[in-house]
């Protein structure tokens, strides 16, 4: 398989197995909060995860019991920030149902900020927003 084929085989999994969010957090030795971009894809297939780490060389591989009827062993794939946003910068051609959420969290990461400190009120009112608009794309 070539790169391109690869790249839309394993967007094609993203989109019906894989998970984008934009996540509001609140530490408590914090002014402001912090946004976390982070992308998740979830299987029961072990080598389909391993075969993602592979290919993009980055990200966090870790397994977990379902908890749907059959307790299942699962695997993720996992990756966050600027990561998140390189893998999402080279399956966007090929994603479909996530192809707006993708949009957003690029966006997102190129545009904000990762230190919290100093982010000024209109910084986090959009950082909200985007929260917000992502979890509406979900539904």
């Amino acid at each position: 398989m070539t790169t391109n084929e690869i790249n839309a085989y394993i967007a094609g999994i993203f989109d019906g197995e894989g998970c984008i969010g934009i996540y509001r957090r609140v530490r408590v030795d914090r002014k402001n909060p912090e946004y976390p971009c982070e992308l998740r894809i979830s299987n029961t297939n072990k080598n389909v995860i391993e075969f993602i780490k592979r290919h993009f060389k980055e990200g966090l591989v870790y397994t977990w019991i379902g908890r749907s009827s059959t307790r299942r062993q699962m695997w993720s794939w996992e990756v966050r920030g600027k990561k998140a946003m390189n893998f999402l910068q080279t399956v966007y051609p090929y994603l479909v149902i996530k192809k707006d959420q993708a949009k957003i969290a690029i966006e997102f990461v190129k545009r904000f900020r990762k230190n919290a400190r100093g982010r000024t009120p209109a910084e986090i009112q959009w950082a909200d927003a985007q929260v917000t608009q992502i979890g509406a794309l979900k539904h």
